[in-house]
């Protein structure tokens, strides 16, 4: 015979429901306030940069470029040096100097990596004379002209029947100055002389001493008061044109 509910009993049997559902409500709010997040990973500050990189401000820019040679993790440094581009897209430096920048710092400014090198001997130090150096890099320090420096040569003549030997000093400034001075053997060299020297181009140059009749005009061209000079860069040397005496360098100024 089926069971009858009574007014009390559904009455009773609807409190029982209401006080399950509360109480699994309840369990579950628990849950979700006590449930534990995993804490976010902490990565270090890695360098972004490694030896042999090649960097600078943008991808585009050709202003200036930088060679990572080394980083110091004890300092967090990089160890950077500038290098040039060629026009094949070769590497170069001008000399062996390099200096360490702080990481932060080289990573905001040069963020740009535009190339890299295996090793850092692909990338040779060489003169700038020995380059052509493309358009799109920056002009390198002027050279001196390579005239530069003190020169010496032998002057030989009679007198009285020996023969004589007076050596003779030249030396050029890169002001374009130029000193002459002579010495018999066991002298004092005498009081020096003064001119000007300019080049004339294709290694040619010209000395040209004071004119004293023309104070407006202290060097010139006249007779017996210049001579040319000739210059061969493959032997380092220079001759005078009109007596093809020829001098020998002594020292780079």
């Amino acid at each position: 015979m089926p069971k009858i509910f009574t007014h009390a009993g559904m009455y009773s049997a609807l409190l029982i429901s209401i006080c399950i559902i509360t109480m699994c409500a309840g369990c579950s709010e628990q849950s979700e306030t006590t449930k534990i997040t995993p804490a976010p990973t902490i990565t270090s500050n890695q360098p972004k940069f490694v030896e042999g990189d090649i960097i600078t401000k943008t991808a585009s820019s050709s202003d200036l470029f930088l060679l990572i040679l080394n980083y110091d993790t004890t300092k967090d440094k990089y160890e950077r040096a500038f290098v040039n581009k060629k026009s094949d897209g070769s590497w170069f430096r001008i000399n062996d100097q390099s200096e360490f920048a702080d990481r932060i710092l080289i990573e905001k400014v040069y963020p740009a990596k535009v190339g890299h090198v295996n090793s850092l001997s692909y990338i040779a130090i060489e003169t700038p004379s020995n380059n052509i150096i493309s358009t799109s890099t920056p002009a390198l320090t002027p050279q001196p002209d390579p005239i530069v420096g003190t020169w010496t040569f032998t002057h030989s003549f009679e007198e009285n029947g020996t023969r004589m030997n007076v050596v003779c000093s030249h030396q050029f400034v890169s002001s374009k100055i130029f000193s002459h001075t002579c010495a018999g053997p066991g002298e004092p060299a005498q009081e020096a002389d003064y001119g000007q020297w300019e080049s004339l181009g294709d290694n040619s140059y010209v000395i040209m001493y004071p004119d004293d009749n023309i104070p407006e005009q202290p060097y010139g061209f006249y007779e017996g008061f210049y001579y040319n000079l000739s210059y061969n860069p493959e032997f380092d040397t220079l001759t005078m044109v009109d007596e093809a005496i020829v001098l020998t360098r002594i020292q780079n100024v």
